[in-house]
């Protein structure tokens, strides 16, 4: 997961000379996808789901 900081001058963590608190990440959600498949033989497989 990705972890995102930001500066503060009171944070926790010290980093290049400054202070960073952690901060809450940009959480995405696909809401479509491409299904590409193929069967043991590396042949595509046809059909929708």
């Amino acid at each position: 997961e990705e972890l995102v900081i930001r500066q503060d001058e009171n944070g926790a963590i010290p980093w290049r000379g400054e202070r960073w608190s952690l901060a809450e990440p940009e959480i995405w959600t696909a809401l479509t996808a491409s299904i590409f498949s193929v069967d043991e033989t590396g042949a595509p497989v046809s059909g929708e789901i």
